[in-house]
């Protein structure tokens, strides 16, 4: 009898190991396609972060997991037009229509939050009922986000000019000069510049191809993290591994 519940703690154990530490360790952000380089480059330059700050333009955003929540936030902007991000939750094709997981400029904002990354307005979005397809390729699922301008008026729910849409899975892989388009980089809060192409955290930066030599995407910043794995979570496994412990010896002991 000793011998199983040794046995089944020790399973318990592994149930709990399996279901919190292996979909931690699956929880992650994935930047695919693209080409790497600084955000900004000869007579460009970007008022949120060091212009020689690391990442990829042109990248698709994925996530390999959709077990564990994103958290999206507006991290910043130095533009003059009216940009927004917005996230596509009900699959509707699209993006601005539910002000819940949408972030906007209301106003034309030249110099607005431009002096580094901020940490504004957030939302957490459970993707694990999204009807996200998986991808073999790239070994994970295509967020349904987009960037877009409306230049000198409009907002979400007036209508968008294809050339000033930046949409996850169709975003501009020439990067500079052209196209709005966005750029990744990963890395923790405060010092972004991993290039990737895996993390928890990666922050996108939109350029609104506002100005001829504004190749600097700093038009609008969005962060986007896995929710760290609750407390309780660890708190379980930390439990399991106590018991599992105590049985151990006490069993060597009666030997």
């Amino acid at each position: 009898m000793r011998f199983l519940q040794v046995w089944g703690t020790a399973g318990a154990l592994a149930l709990a190991a399996t279901a919190f530490g292996a979909g931690d360790a699956r929880a992650a952000l994935l930047a695919s396609g693209g080409a790497t380089g600084a955000v900004a480059s000869g007579n460009a330059s970007n008022d949120l972060i060091d212009d020689s700050t690391q990442g990829i333009f042109g990248a698709q955003i994925f996530v390999t997991d959709l077990s564990r929540p994103l958290q999206f936030t507006f991290r910043g902007l130095e533009a003059g037009f009216r940009n927004a991000f917005g996230f596509d939750a009900d699959g509707d094709g699209d993006f601005f229509n539910d002000l819940s997981t949408v972030f906007f400029s209301e106003t034309e904002s030249p110099g607005e939050n431009d002096t580094g990354l901020v940490n504004g307005s957030s939302f957490v979005l459970d993707i694990s009922d999204l009807n996200l397809a998986f991808d073999d390729s790239v070994g994970g699922y295509l967020l349904p986000f987009a960037f877009a301008t409306w230049e000198d008026s409009g907002g979400p729910g007036d209508e968008i000019d294809a050339g000033n849409l930046a949409e996850n899975g169709d975003n501009a892989v020439n990067g500079r000069g052209s196209d709005v388009n966005f750029w990744a980089s990963f890395g923790p809060t405060g010092s972004w510049g991993e290039t990737g192409p895996t993390g928890d955290r990666l922050v996108l930066m939109f350029d609104d191809n506002g100005a001829g030599d504004d190749d600097d995407h700093d038009d609008f910043a969005v962060e986007i993290a896995v929710t760290p794995l609750p407390a309780a979570a660890w708190f379980l496994i930390t439990a399991l591994t106590g018991l599992f412990g105590m049985r151990w010896l006490r069993r060597r002991n009666e030997v």
